[in-house]
């Protein structure tokens, strides 16, 4: 357990980062506090709301009101997130900005979406932009 307000580098395998934290290059962390500041985190599994994010990769929920980018197989983003680079997310939430989504299953309302390929249902209010095989 690391305490908030905390500026780290280098963290390997911690179980939990308190809030208001700046982080750099954490591996195999379990959860982060909300109001964080990461960059290039691996295989994390819950991080928390208003958060940003760069580089995360294999992190399984991700709080509201975060911007992200370059996330790779994350399985469920909470609403209002501004995203960039996602790979195979299976739930992304409404009110979401989104740019080059692969392989989403379901996104909710009121999407802005770029660069869509393969996603499954996507939500009403939705201004998208180059979508490939969309189903609605």
């Amino acid at each position: 357990m690391i305490g908030p307000k905390v500026n780290i580098t280098g963290i390997a395998r911690s179980t939990m980062i308190g809030p208001k934290v700046n982080i750099t290059g954490i591996a195999r962390s379990t959860m982060i506090g909300p109001k964080v500041n990461i960059t290039g985190i691996a295989r994390s599994t819950m991080i928390g709301p208003k958060v940003n994010i760069t580089g995360i990769a294999r992190s399984t929920m991700i709080g509201p009101k975060v911007n992200i980018t370059g996330i790779a197989r994350s399985t469920m983003i909470g609403p209002k997130v501004n995203i960039t680079g996602i790979a195979r997310s299976t739930m992304i939430g409404p009110k979401v900005n989104i740019t080059g989504i692969a392989r989403s299953t379901m996104i909710g309302p009121k999407v802005n979406i770029t660069g869509i390929a393969r996603s499954t249902m996507i939500g009403p209010n939705i201004n998208i932009s180059g979508g490939a095989i969309l189903k609605l």
